[in-house]
């Protein structure tokens, strides 16, 4: 009899060897992938956090498309002040304005100059930033505060009118430290008193994307026409498409040939910055909730086989006076032995895959405490759960008939 046992406890060994081996890797797999997971949740939700310096929810954006009736500057203008004139008369609007090119996380001119101190009366910087330019209304559209100075007005826009400019803290700070922009003149290369001057500082936005940390100032100016098209914002509490409807319908009564597209919320446009993050994280969580799901049935298939296989050694162990909590701790310390160690070989090895995961990272440090920490105690939980339910039926297990049945 014991040369027919023998072969078989040593099979029995290997596989249970072989089982812990393949619940440890699988733990291991889902600690990275858990780790990963949760470091792009904490950095998205940054994300979204960031005010992005206008009122992203509220503002309907839109681009029109300028026909060659409409090659004129002037007429362009024209066109567009009458276009915002309407659209302000729209029930629900609470406000609207124009721009050349405001394309939220989009590409944007380029603005360099030589600055003219108007302390020291020469050229010393050359300050450089996104351009576009706007209507008067445009930074109560977009619940931009004025810092400093003024607003452009209308005699502002006028032809022969002195080329004036606005620009944001950010450049402000960068380039005029320790004294006011407001005042400061770009160097044309001409007659000091023709030189292009900032009239005002208004709070910085972050046009370019909320995760954009280091993105460029932007200067403003009065030219809010540009490449055959222009931009128009509108402020309102009413859905997306009933604007949108109203907004086109005053379009076609000025000119029918007049198209109206890429429109959306501002919001949706930051979102759209964000798709590609947003698909990473969703895919990394769909794969870690997976693997985690598979690793706390491993444990719970490897430790449901074990006490199968163990009915007289827990019976045994029953008659020889183990309480009911000891063999349940003799199989609940069995299973968490094996999830531990692939907790530890999961740590180490989400350390390494952050590292990848660092250009994806936003104001989350690769080492973040709080999503090792956390993915620790769910995975934990998990295989806590995975091995009470197989050593609470262990624990059940009769003596005697465990015995008998042997």
């Amino acid at each position: 009899v014991m040369h027919g046992v023998a072969p078989s406890a040593s099979a029995s060994r290997r596989t249970r060897v072989a089982s812990g081996l393949l619940v440890s890797a699988q733990v291991a797999l889902a600690v990275v992938l858990l780790v990963g997971a949760c470091l792009l949740l904490r950095s998205f939700a940054k994300i979204m956090a960031v005010d992005p310096g206008f009122d992203a929810n509220r503002i309907v954006h839109g681009r029109v498309g300028l026909n060659a009736a409409y090659a004129n500057r002037a007429n362009a203008e024209a066109l567009q002040s009458r276009v915002i004139a309407r659209i302000k008369e729209i029930p629900g609007v609470d406000n609207a304005s124009g721009s050349s090119a405001l394309r939220v996380a989009g590409d944007f001119s380029e603005f360099t100059a030589a600055s003219r101190s108007s302390v020291l009366g020469k050229t010393e910087t050359y300050p450089s930033g996104a351009y576009f330019g706007i209507t008067p209304d445009f930074f109560a559209t977009m619940g931009i505060p004025i810092l400093e100075g003024r607003n452009f007005m209308p005699a502002d826009y006028l032809p022969n009118a002195r080329r004036f400019f606005i620009v944001d803290r950010k450049l402000a700070e960068k380039y005029f430290p320790g004294r006011s922009a407001v005042g400061e003149r770009f160097d044309t290369g001409g007659n000091p008193e023709n030189d292009m001057m900032i009239i005002g500082v208004v709070e910085s936005a972050k046009f370019h994307g909320q995760e954009e940390r280091n993105g460029r100032p932007f200067v403003y100016g009065t030219r809010s026409v540009g490449g055959g098209e222009f931009s128009i914002e509108v402020r309102t509490t009413r859905p997306l498409m009933d604007v949108v409807r109203d907004v086109r319908s005053e379009l076609r009564s000025i000119d029918p040939m007049l198209p109206l597209f890429q429109v959306g919320t501002l919001q949706m446009s930051l979102e759209a910055k964000v798709a590609n993050r947003r698909g990473v994280m969703i895919l990394l969580s769909a794969f870690a909730g997976i693997a985690l799901l598979l690793a706390a049935l491993g444990i719970y298939g490897m430790l449901a086989y074990d006490v199968a296989q163990r009915t007289k050694e827990i019976g045994i162990r029953g008659a020889i006076g183990a309480t009911r909590w000891q063999i349940e701790w003799l199989i609940l310390t069995q299973g968490m032995w094996k999830a531990g160690v692939g907790l530890v070989i999961g740590l180490g090895g989400a350390v390494g895959l952050s590292r990848y995961l660092g250009s994806l990272l936003f104001e989350v440090q690769t080492t973040d405490p709080f999503s090792y920490v956390g993915v620790s105690v769910i995975l934990v939980a998990a295989a806590f759960l995975a091995c009470w339910l197989p050593a609470r039926r262990a624990a059940k297990v009769d003596p005697m008939v465990a015995l008998r049945t042997e």
